[in-house]
């Protein structure tokens, strides 16, 4: 200051970091030869950062939460150095992922640290379930495994399908799922289905029964039932039933079962055979017959059986005609597989078994006659067994009235009757001519 200038002053002296209480001694000499000395200090010196940490009030960080979440930050500075300022507790309450807060801490040496806390997701929307549609069903029950779809909608993490298939029998059965969000937030949804897989039982009778012979000869009622223990049997079930009123051979009925959920069952009766038509009796013959119309013996009359339904039981019946008379009658009875019956009577069957008698008086028998004597052949014939006589006539068919003895020795004379049934008579009267 004395004007004659500075002629030398120490140099700047660094204080390098860290530093606690140090000094600096400076000298200042002017041009006159005059000197000052000065003692800086003490200086503290630190270029360590504070340390900054965040908490998040037991959330952790990259986890999803459905609550706002508060980051609270700590600043530790180096030993000896205060906090001059530090990022005030934040709190993050919108909905999203990957957030961060910024903190940042200053000590009072300047020195500062600055960090990012997160990420925080957030999810504080509630998820949705929707049901877009169900399968069709059939009177509110499904005839097969129904698989039901739900949608679950997460406004953050968009959308999945739920499907849950049912396939056990039954009725009102609950089906519930769950859609939760990234937060771990859940809504329920529930819907009831019903479920008959079983088909129905269906059973069939006919009535009346058959008989042995597997032939009806009346008509026949076919009917069916249903038992279904889940769903139940359908309006307008059981179908097919029928009555069956005319001949047949061997209808075949079929009945159909249905129940509510749509399964159906069938069954088949028969067949089932109906002869209610008699067979037709035709007379076949008559025998023996003879030419006249008689017969000697017992006669047979046999019927042919016809049948075009169960057949009939034998082709033929007989009847076995005897005794004697003009107007005698036999009766055959026709039947069928069935039971039916025809019965047919044949009458005026002529039956003689009686032979005819001859009345037989010349030549006398064991008469004795002379040679060349003229005889009066004198017989007659006669029939009690109503067919009349035939033929009467005496040997070698000599109906004369005389007759010459001229053969000497013994000789004979024979009368044969026959009646018109073919019955014979012979009487022979054996004489000696002399």
């Amino acid at each position: 200051s004395g004007g004659s200038g500075v002629a030398t002053l120490t140099s700047p002296v660094t204080i390098a970091p860290p530093a606690a209480g140090q000094t600096a001694t400076g000298t200042c000499t002017d041009n006159a030869g005059n000197s000052s000395t000065a003692v800086s200090g003490p200086v503290n010196s630190n270029a360590t950062p504070p340390s900054l940490t965040a908490s998040y009030g037991g959330y952790t960080p990259g986890a999803w939460t459905g609550q706002a979440v508060t980051v609270v930050f700590s600043c530790v500075p180096a030993s000896g150095i205060s906090v001059q300022s530090v990022t005030p507790a934040a709190t993050v309450s919108i909905q999203g992922a990957n957030q961060f807060v910024a903190g940042r801490c200053v000590d009072a040496a300047g020195n500062v640290s600055q960090i990012n806390a997160g990420p925080i997701n957030i999810e504080t929307a509630l998820p949705t379930l929707s049901l877009p549609s169900l399968p069709p069903a059939t009177s509110g029950w499904y005839n097969s495994p129904v698989t039901i779809s739900w949608t679950c909608t997460d406004p953050l993490a968009g959308q999945t399908t739920i499907n849950r298939t049912v396939s056990t029998d039954g009725a009102n059965q609950t089906v519930t799922v769950n859609c939760t969000n990234l937060a771990g937030a859940t809504v329920s949804a529930s819907r009831t289905v019903s479920v008959d897989t079983t088909p129905p039982v269906i059973n069939g009778s006919v009535n009346p029964a058959a008989g042995g012979s597997g032939w009806n000869t009346t008509p026949v009622n076919v009917s069916f039932t249903c038992q279904d223990s889940l769903s139940g049997v359908a309006n307008g079930y059981p179908q097919g039933g029928t009555t069956i009123t005319s001949d047949t051979n061997g209808a075949i009925v079929n009945g159909t079962c249905r129940d509510i959920a749509g399964n159906t069952s069938t069954a088949t009766l028969g067949p089932v055979k109906i002869d209610r038509t008699a067979p037709v009796i035709q007379l076949q013959s008559v025998a023996p017959v003879n030419g006249n119309g008689w017969a000697n013996s017992p006669v047979t009359v046999t019927w042919a059986c016809l049948d075009a339904g169960s057949g009939p039981v034998s082709p033929t019946v007989t009847a076995l005609v005897s005794g004697s008379g003009s107007n005698l009658s036999g009766s055959g009875t026709c039947r069928d597989i069935a039971g039916n019956s025809a019965s047919a009577t044949k009458s005026g069957i002529q039956i003689d078994t009686i032979a005819p008698q001859i009345s037989f008086t010349s030549p006398a028998a064991s008469g004795s006659y002379t040679l060349n004597q003229t005889v009066v052949v004198s017989f007659s014939c006669f029939d009690s067994g109503g067919s009349g006589i035939s033929t009467c006539s005496g040997s070698g068919g000599n109906n004369t009235q005389v007759i010459t003895m001229n053969t000497p020795g013994p000789g004979s004379f024979t009368v044969t009757a026959t009646d018109r049934a073919g019955n014979t008579t012979s009487i022979t009267h054996n004489y000696t001519v002399h």
